[in-house]
């Protein structure tokens, strides 16, 4: 046949190795150049991960300062005699209406531990706990600087929450009790997610020394386990294993899974944790691939 005798002839065999050599040479050259390109682009994209993780976890710090001093500010005006008045204490915090937007709650207790006052939400409560057998408070009474507790569950909103609690001295040095805020975990403004995920399959979380979520981008995971995080739990272990450090230079680590960037918050013991899934924290180079192979074989055709 004419067609078959064509294929035999030497200028078909020689159009053939041409058309074979630039195909190659366009596929090795794409081969080459996205290998360098994918290399790059993974080291910016590493780069771009840690540098947002350590602003939003410089910006909680701010926020935790901030509630810091405002407690502090507060502590200072507290006249001597209100600590031997409960009703008077009382009308003194409602008096800093400043705090609410701060804080879901606000209470004042002598070294006893004895509540003198609480203020839930802008209103005076009667229930007054005795807070004695509480670590943040022990802890304060033997300081003279804010302590911020471990998350816990309050004894009358039966809730998740963090407390702030501010001793406050006498002249003579002598303990008068402790001034202190709570954050609700559900509510709180403290961990509102200010570079909150992108998309729905992007988790942000804050965890504690002790690998316990005091904010999740799904509520329900509030005091969770952080290692039982899909795409955590190795690099958790890592992290625990040496010693739970809070890092304030961030690690991001691109695993089979996921992209994982950690954070320590400054003058905390929190850490704040991105997890996104590997082809969506690779979309934009996968879509680069697509349309390079696509250009390398029109190129050699």
């Amino acid at each position: 046949m004419p067609l078959a005798r064509a294929f035999q002839t030497l200028k078909f065999r020689i159009v053939a190795v041409a058309v074979l050599a630039a195909v190659a040479a366009a596929i090795g050259t794409a081969t080459m150049v996205l290998d360098v390109t994918q290399h790059e682009v993974q080291k910016m994209l590493l780069a771009d991960a840690r540098e947002d993780r350590e602003q939003h976890a410089a910006l909680l710090a701010s926020k935790l300062e901030t509630l810091k001093q405002s407690l502090v500010a507060v502590a200072r005006q507290v006249p001597p005699e209100l600590w031997r008045t409960p009703a008077a204490m009382e009308r003194f915090l409602l008096a800093q209406p400043a705090l609410d937007a701060l804080f879901d709650g606000r209470l004042a207790a002598r070294p006893d531990g004895a509540m003198l006052a609480r203020i839930d939400r802008g209103q005076a409560t009667k229930a007054l706990p005795n807070i004695a057998d509480r670590a943040y408070f022990q802890q304060a009474m033997r300081g003279d600087q804010p302590v911020v507790s471990d998350a816990l569950i309050g004894k009358v909103a039966n809730a998740p929450l963090i407390i702030i609690a501010v001793p406050v001295l006498a002249p003579s040095g002598e303990h008068l009790g402790i001034v202190a805020g709570a954050l609700r975990l559900q509510s709180s403004s403290l961990f509102t997610h200010t570079a909150s995920a992108r998309r729905d399959d992007v988790r942000d979380l804050v965890m504690d020394r002790n690998g316990r979520l005091l904010s999740h981008t799904e509520a329900g995971r509030l005091l969770g386990r952080a290692q039982d995080e899909p795409g955590l739990r190795e690099i958790f272990e890592r992290w625990h294993g040496a010693g739970s450090p809070i890092d304030t230079m961030a690690s991001a680590e691109l695993s089979p899974d996921h992209l994982v960037t950690l954070a320590g918050i400054p003058m905390s013991d929190w850490v704040v944790v991105r997890l996104t899934p590997r082809a969506t924290a690779l979309a934009t180079l996968a879509a680069a691939q697509r349309t390079a192979w696509a250009a390398a074989l029109w190129a050699g055709a």
